[in-house]
């Protein structure tokens, strides 16, 4: 019920002077930042004003509006209402400078698609998007979390397309109206040029319904004031057909005063935003590129560095091991963990949780083993010390770092600091996971 809703208590304000003043108000914490040691004389130059960016927004808002009309596949409606709200939302308390408009807009249609269930995968998301499709694909899903973030996490939002076809079917009831499916294509106009302006973020989706019925009504030269009056409020309060007749006219009298900016001018605002915008939040810049890099190498070392430690503790637990050694004299059982962790270690994981650690020997003797032990085991562990040399980590594949899971042959190639073993060369057929703490360990997942 929008009356007890997020968007109501905290996202409906009582008249445009709250969104001028907190529009303002983010320009000025961006410019202040930014321009600190810079004169008000070179901070006009440099920035860009909050009516800048208000005229760029209203362009960025007409390439929402287009973006949602050409969507293949196409999108209910509710969708291209919702990612409004979120964009007009998200610019209250962002300046442009901060996060470029057609960043966000994808994120929030984005995340309107999900939001309304209109489930579609990545891919076919941005396979409507120009351009380089895997650079937009990383843009939204790392600025998704700063949207729901930005937006309170009040993701629920009521648009005026259910009030309007609730309206549509009381006309129908109610009133004498004839035909009332011509008042369809008119409704339509309205709301979809509503969103264009800040009416949904000062009037509640009824108020917004009704005013599109009213406008639809007059374009066909039909008159409603009598429904309005005496059927749908037949007996108000005092104050609330008043405050309802000024709400309609107030909406109405937004849509017919939208301008849309010049080509030109838009161009120039483009090219000024360019020098002005924050670069840190800017995927074409090294500062950018740096930052999510160290992000990715933050939250490696987190998750390695957890795994490591629960890898430690469950074989610390176990009171003693089976260590089997493959060589002429056959296997061997009951050495200590202690004895092969001295130089290059394997084990297998047991599906009763029991560990096998296998001390390796001649390179033929260690394939056999591990042969052996593919054929009967699903998980495979190999342990090395801290004696090997970074440089066969890299060898092993380039991608480690930057994912968890990789799939194909694992190969390691002999290095001089390798422990005395004599392990050679080991192939193995299967998908990887690295972690890296105080020793190195790889998990092999055969297929």
């Amino acid at each position: 019920m929008f009356p007890v809703s997020s968007q109501k208590r905290y996202w409906t304000f009582v008249d445009e002077t709250d969104l001028i003043r907190l529009r303002n108000e983010a320009n000025r914490k961006f410019i202040l930042k930014h321009g600190a040691n810079m004169t008000e004389e070179q901070r006009e130059r440099t920035f860009l004003s909050a009516a800048d960016e208000r005229l760029l927004l209203r362009h960025y808002e007409l390439q929402l509006r287009d973006f949602c009309r050409r969507f293949n596949p196409p999108m209910p409606r509710s969708v291209n209402g919702t990612a409004f709200h979120y964009f007009k939302r998200f610019y209250l308390h962002n300046s442009v400078m901060d996060y470029h408009p057609k960043e966000i807009l994808v994120t929030c249609v984005y995340l309107a698609c999900k939001v309304e269930e209109f489930n579609i995968s990545i891919q076919q998301f941005v396979a409507n998007i120009k351009g380089d499709r895997e650079k937009a694909s990383d843009i939204i899903l790392n600025d998704e979390l700063l949207l729901m973030q930005q937006l309170n996490f009040h993701l629920t939002i009521h648009n005026p397309y259910r009030p309007v076809t609730g309206l549509l079917v009381d006309i129908k009831t109610r009133c004498s109206l004839k035909d009332p499916d011509r008042l369809i294509p008119g409704t339509e106009e309205l709301l979809d040029r509503t969103f264009l302006t800040d009416a949904c973020l000062l009037y509640a989706p009824s108020q917004i319904a009704l005013a599109a019925i009213l406008h639809a009504a007059s374009k066909i030269q039909e008159n409603l004031d009598s429904y309005v009056t005496e059927t749908l409020f037949a007996r108000p309060s005092s104050d609330i057909l008043p405050n309802l007749i000024e709400a309609v006219r107030k909406i109405r009298s937004m849509v017919k005063s939208i301008e849309n900016p010049s080509r030109e001018m838009v161009r120039q605002l483009e090219k000024k935003l360019e020098k002005c915008r924050n670069q840190e939040n800017n995927p074409d810049s090294q500062i950018y590129k740096q930052r999510m890099q160290e992000m990715l190498d933050e939250e490696d070392e987190h998750s390695t560095a957890a795994y490591a430690r629960v890898a430690r503790e469950q074989a610390s637990s176990e009171a003693s091991l089976w260590v089997r050694r493959y060589g002429t004299d056959g296997w061997e059982s009951c050495l200590s963990v202690r004895n092969v962790l001295s130089g290059v270690h394997c084990g297998v994981l047991k599906s009763k949780g029991k560990l096998v650690v296998l001390q390796t020997g001649c390179r033929v003797q260690m394939k056999a083993v591990v042969e052996d032990i593919i054929r009967h085991m699903s998980h495979f562990y190999c342990y090395f010390s801290k004696s090997v040399n970074s440089k066969l980590l890299k060898q092993i594949n380039t991608k480690i770092r930057m994912c968890h899971l990789i799939s194909g042959t694992v190969r390691f190639k002999k290095e001089r600091n390798l422990s005395s073993s004599g392990f050679s060369t080991l192939q193995i057929q299967g998908k990887m996971q690295f972690y890296n703490a105080d020793e190195y360990c790889y998990k092999l997942e055969v297929c």
